[in-house]
């Protein structure tokens, strides 16, 4: 059984993904998506050179393996030469994946996050927002998967929208206050003395 998994760097699926071939005993090879410009979404196993599964399923993957290891002894099912990767495979879309390009889902999922942090963040807050998004935005770099990433994307920026939102405030409260002071100042015009008879 040949299989190629096809990564994507910074894609947590893709971490699943090995870490669960290697807890099977699959032997598998690790190649760039780059190889394989037909394919948009990560991780995907390539079963000799034929099949495409296209995105992470452990149920499905381990299915499909178990469907080759049941061939006959002596019978292989890959090809008897190397398949070309700009060849048509068949695909098959499984599960969670990383994409090659930032999707809509990932967009709206940041943006959301960011307006929502900009809003409720305090000067209080700003170190634990920064911190949970670099957080988050590991888990989905190692584990998770794009959408969690754009979610610590997300926090990340409304942390920063939030202290742009406190300078504002805070220069806002400054202005006001030198207002005040300057309206309460006796008067600095010169004062004429009498006139004299």
């Amino acid at each position: 059984m040949d299989v190629e998994l096809v990564t994507l760097p910074g894609c947590g699926f893709c971490n699943q993904a090995k870490d669960w071939l290697r807890r099977e005993g699959v032997a598998f090879r690790e190649v760039p998506h780059e190889r394989h410009p037909q394919l948009t979404n990560f991780p995907t196993m390539i079963v000799d050179g034929r099949k495409a599964l296209v995105g992470f399923d452990r149920a499905k993957w381990g299915k499909a393996l178990d469907d080759v290891r049941s061939l006959p002894s002596g019978l292989s099912s890959a090809p008897t030469r190397r398949v070309d990767p700009s060849a048509a495979l068949e695909v098959e879309h499984t599960g969670g994946g990383c994409g090659k390009r930032v999707t809509p889902t990932n967009v709206s999922t940041m943006l959301g996050v960011a307006v929502i942090g900009g809003i409720v963040g305090t000067e209080k807050t700003l170190p634990w927002m920064a911190g949970a998004g670099a957080a988050v935005y590991y888990l989905g770099a190692k584990w998770y998967g794009c959408q969690v990433r754009a979610a610590g994307t997300g926090l990340m920026l409304g942390a920063v929208a939030a202290a742009v939102k406190h300078c504002v405030q805070e220069d806002r409260k400054d202005e006001a206050a030198r207002a005040a002071a300057a309206a309460a100042a006796p008067s600095s015009a010169p004062v004429e003395p009498p006139a004299s008879r």
